[in-house]
């Protein structure tokens, strides 16, 4: 009896065993849901550029009055657009002058969108604002002034190179 017994007790924690198993086994289980979220992400690249509209001319003329002995201007058509989040600033790189290759000089005033730009320093010729979408603004080439007096005759010549850059 005493076997018999200790099959019964054997057989009987084999069976809470097994039922406990069972039992945790039907409380532990989990319910779960998967959804696939499709993601894209579009960085476009930083556009900074400031460019004539079309190929620059090999050479520009400041028209001459003679009844006036006034010099005319020169306005070159610029494209402009900044996506960095700042301004578009510009400074000429060297003196804006004519000269007849003696020693007379006629000295020049350059503008960029109203902007006057001289080589001293770099002035802020489109705002942050307006320079994150595609514009368009005139290059303002005139002269400063011209002594009608003592301005000799003759040829003058002379080159005009702005640096534009993005405001740091």
């Amino acid at each position: 009896m005493k076997n018999t017994m200790v099959k019964n007790k054997t057989l009987l924690a084999s069976a809470i065993l097994a039922l406990t198993a069972f039992s945790s086994g039907a409380y532990a289980q989990t319910f779960s849901q998967d959804h696939t979220i499709n993601l894209l992400a579009r960085i476009t690249p930083v556009v900074f550029e400031v460019k004539p509209t079309s190929d620059l001319e090999s050479q520009y003329e400041l028209t001459f009055n003679p009844a006036a002995r006034t010099l005319g201007t020169v306005d070159v058509p610029f494209t402009h657009v900044n996506t960095t989040g700042k301004a578009i600033n510009a400074r000429l790189t060297g003196e804006a002058v004519l000269t007849d290759g003696k020693n007379n000089t006629i000295p020049l005033s350059i503008y960029y969108n109203g902007v006057e730009i001289s080589h001293d320093s770099s002035s802020a010729v489109v705002d942050e604002t307006t320079s994150a979408t595609r514009g368009n603004a005139n290059l303002k080439i005139q002269p400063v002034s011209l002594n009608q007096d003592t301005t000799p005759s003759g040829n003058y010549t002379g080159e005009v190179t702005v640096t534009f850059e993005s405001d740091v």
